[in-house]
């Protein structure tokens, strides 16, 4: 994730830290469901150090996150299939980064579908990823292949 964040500018995570309004929150619950290291929440959480973040991912990738973060309770990193229900419930944000894309249509909505029992109302599901035109050519060529 940070390779894709740091060599194409548009996938840049400060996109995502100023389109949202974070500081609004305050205190906030965030579930970052597929973070894999923490990456985008380790930011996220030192831009607004109020925020109350989980870090899902599976097992195996979970394990091998950010480990010092989770020690000083700043992150909490927990394991979770994001085809299975969302074990989270009542979070205020469910952040789902540059996850999407990675699955045809109906995978996708099968993630989607998985975090609706745990919603409360007001809750806001923050998707950031790619999209792509139907159309092929529009862009140089080795970032067509990354966005498809």
């Amino acid at each position: 994730m940070k390779f894709f964040s740091s060599t194409v500018p548009g996938n840049s995570p400060s996109h995502l830290l100023e389109a949202f309004p974070w500081k609004d929150l305050r205190a906030a619950r965030v579930v970052d469901v597929g973070d894999a290291d923490g990456y985008v929440s380790i930011l996220l959480g030192q831009s607004f150090p109020e925020l109350q973040i989980t870090v899902e991912n599976l097992p195996h990738v979970t394990e091998a996150g950010n480990v010092p973060l989770a020690r000083q309770g700043k992150i909490e990193f927990k394991a979770q299939d994001f085809f299975q229900e969302q074990k989270v419930k009542g979070a205020d944000v469910y952040l789902l980064r540059r996850v999407l894309h990675d699955w045809p249509d109906k995978l996708a909505i099968e993630i989607l579908r998985a975090l609706i029992p745990v919603l409360k109302r007001g809750a806001n599901v923050v998707i950031n990823d790619n999209v792509a035109s139907g159309q092929t050519g529009l862009m140089p060529l080795i970032p067509e292949q990354f966005v498809r």
